[in-house]
């Protein structure tokens, strides 16, 4: 039997009992990535699970993923090993690579969690060579509920998310997810239960609750979220990756922002 990794909403493993719709939107992620890496010296960072590892890695010459768990890595080792596939620990503001090591740069719903998100962006330009690729998918601040989850530090509007990647780049191409309207139908309903929850704390006195103790918190709404909204209904049962696509619209209005960004040839 397959390990399951313990989920949060955070990590996300394709072995849960119920594969929700947010998987299949991480998912498009990778089906977005899947163009750039064909053949490709390939750096994931923040692989999590490493479902999207192994779906890269049928199409890019070599993937280096990294994550910050230790606990990730081994489970990634043991159940997606191949011979192009590369599992470590790193920082994503401390990457143990020399400069020029990768061709294209990957990392989906991470940039929210790195405190020092700037640091990471210069990282990734660093270990890229001239002329490489880095893409980062981030949920989109205006479409969630601002401020509720305790493991992300930075949640990015379009603007700012293109003001941050210009700055260490330059001319970044910003482009966003969207989904079907079955599947914004589901999240209309998922916000409004967690609207409902969150309700009781009106004052939102949240804002200055440690993280330590909003984690454990947060852990049971997103549990209970799930429950009621997809749980036994069967809604989202039959929401498919395709139910997503990239572009075709204002990416102040998608789920999740995806930023586009090339080396110079100067660095």
């Amino acid at each position: 039997m397959a390990e399951v990794i313990d989920v949060t909403g955070e990590v996300i493993s394709p072995d849960h009992e119920n594969i929700t719709p947010l998987f299949m939107r991480h998912l498009a992620a990778y089906k977005f990535f899947l163009g750039y890496v064909k053949g490709k010296k390939v750096l994931e960072v923040g692989f999590g699970e490493g479902y999207g590892t192994d779906y890269l890695a049928r199409e890019a010459a070599e993937i280096t993923a990294v994550d910050v768990s230790q606990q990730l890595v081994e489970h990634a080792r043991r159940k997606y090993a191949k011979t192009n596939v590369w599992f470590m620990r790193a920082d994503a503001t401390a990457f143990p690579f020399p400069e020029n090591s990768f061709d294209v740069l990957v990392s989906s719903q991470v940039l929210e969690h790195v405190k020092d998100y700037m640091r990471f962006l210069k990282e990734a330009k660093r270990v890229l060579r001239p002329g490489g690729t880095a893409i980062f998918a981030t949920p989109n601040r205006k479409a969630m509920i601002d401020g509720v989850n305790p493991y992300h530090y930075k949640e990015f509007s379009a603007g700012e998310l293109k003001a941050a990647l210009d700055e260490v780049f330059g001319g970044c191409e910003l482009t966003a997810l969207f989904g079907s309207p079955r599947y914004m139908e589901i999240k209309k309903l998922e916000q409004g239960f967690a609207g409902k929850i969150l309700a009781v704390d009106f004052l939102r006195l949240r804002r200055f609750v440690p993280r330590f103790i909003k984690k454990p918190l947060y852990k049971r709404a997103y549990e209970s979220v799930q429950k009621n909204v997809e749980g036994g209904s069967g809604r989202g049962d039959d929401i498919t990756v395709d139910d997503f696509q990239a572009g075709g619209g204002d990416p102040g209005k998608g789920l999740d922002l995806i930023g586009i960004c090339v080396k110079g040839a100067r660095g």
